[in-house]
């Protein structure tokens, strides 16, 4: 940083340089206004001041524009170019005259030119401020010539005072500058006249860059007349990595993003996972995820015995055909004796003579224990079955409560 902060004053200095160079080269021939505070009031023909930011204090001849000044006002410093041989405490800061002109010492016109005269090159001069103004030796008038520039051999008419011839009579001052002379024995002497148009900076630019350590950087300055100056600045050593700085804030929230595509995965009974998406894109290949065959682990310890749980299966026959609502059944002589209507015990009955019924609701009574209903395998009554075929084989089971055809 310190050597951004240098380089930085280094071009600083350089543009200063060369601007004040090419003032004082264009301002040779002008006559130059300095701001200064009085610090002691004028007496004995002697002012001290303190121009504005110079610590320096100058005792100067003064004006009649000043010699009521005190100390702490702010006031006009006047001198040829840079010398402070010629100075003098010309004006009040707001130029605010007061017309005498007794006593030998200088009073300054201000005034501008309103009309020349070609035959003559008579400049015809209004003033600024004109109360009480007459001709006499040791006054001055600051003139602007708005009009024409002011040629070779002219004259100034002041105010309707008449034509008086400048001297010396080479003096000439371009159009729209300004020039001060003094009024003596018939005559306007020149103090100072308008020299040409200043010329300022046009442009700065740094026409090389380097960024390697001492690397050089130049820097071109091109003034309103087309001449250029350039100068060097010096790239100092790199230093070193400074610590990282605090984290910056969060920057703002984005913008929803687009919706992303769902991947969905199935397994096959044969371990083969692959997948599916909503988005019309490529799915990864099917992967088998089943790993290899295990080795056989070591036999179980015996299980506990199980617990017999017995059928009992009887053998009957009917002789009903018909469409008759309840069907007699009789077990067969060898198992007669044992049979019990219980639940779970399964007969199997053989129709004789063939079977056949219409109805949704019908019976079975075997071996005459009573008509339970037959049901086809739900809870409602409903057995329909027709046909004559001889020895037709049914088999049914109770559930304590109903008969379930089982075939």
């Amino acid at each position: 940083m310190r050597d951004i902060i240098s380089e930085s004053a280094n071009i600083k200095n350089s543009i200063q340089k060369i601007t004040e160079e090419i003032i004082d080269r264009r301002t040779r021939a002008c006559m130059r206004l300095y701001k200064a505070v009085v610090t002691t009031a004028p007496s004995a023909g002697k002012c001290s001041v303190q121009l504005v930011g110079h610590s320096k204090p100058y005792s100067l001849p003064y004006s009649n524009a000043v010699a009521n000044a005190g100390a702490g006002d702010t006031v006009w410093v006047a001198s040829l170019y840079d010398s402070f041989s010629s100075a003098f405490v010309f004006a009040r800061y707001n130029f605010n005259i007061p017309i005498s002109s007794s006593g030998g010492q200088i009073t300054v016109y201000p005034g501008y030119t309103t009309s020349v005269s070609s035959s003559s090159a008579q400049h015809d001069i209004t003033l600024y401020i004109s109360d009480n103004f007459a001709l006499d030796n040791g006054i001055m008038v600051c003139v602007q010539f708005l009009t024409s520039g002011l040629a070779a051999n002219g004259a100034l008419n002041v105010n309707g005072t008449g034509a008086v011839p400048i001297f010396p009579t080479s003096t000439t001052v371009p159009i729209g500058q300004s020039a001060m002379f003094m009024y003596r024995a018939n005559r306007w002497y020149t103090v100072a006249a308008g020299g040409q148009d200043g010329v300022g900076i046009q442009s700065v630019e740094q026409t090389t860059t380097s960024t390697a350590d001492s690397g050089t950087n130049v820097i071109t300055v091109t003034l309103t007349d087309g001449t250029q100056s350039t100068f060097d600045v010096k790239n100092g050593s790199r230093g070193s990595t400074g610590p990282q700085g605090e984290p910056g804030q969060d920057g703002a929230a984005g913008s929803p993003g687009a919706d992303g595509v769902t991947f969905t995965p199935s397994v096959s009974d044969d371990g083969v996972i692959s997948w599916t998406n909503n988005g019309s894109l490529q799915n990864p290949d099917p992967v088998n995820i089943r790993g290899p065959q295990g080795e056989q682990g070591p036999e179980g310890p015996q299980g506990p015995a199980g617990t017999t749980v017995g059928c009992k299966i009887f053998f009957g026959s009917s002789s009903d055909i018909g469409a008759g609502t309840n069907k007699n059944v009789s077990i067969n002589a060898s198992q007669s004796g044992d049979f019990v209507l219980e639940a779970g015990v399964i007969v199997i009955a053989t129709f004789i003579l063939g079977y056949s019924t219409s109805a949704t609701s019908w019976t079975l009574d075997v071996n005459g224990t009573g008509q339970y209903p037959v049901v086809n395998g739900g809870d409602n009554p409903l057995f329909v079955e027709s046909g004559t075929i001889a020895n037709r084989m049914f088999a049914f089971i109770f559930n304590g409560t109903r008969w379930y055809r089982i075939n």
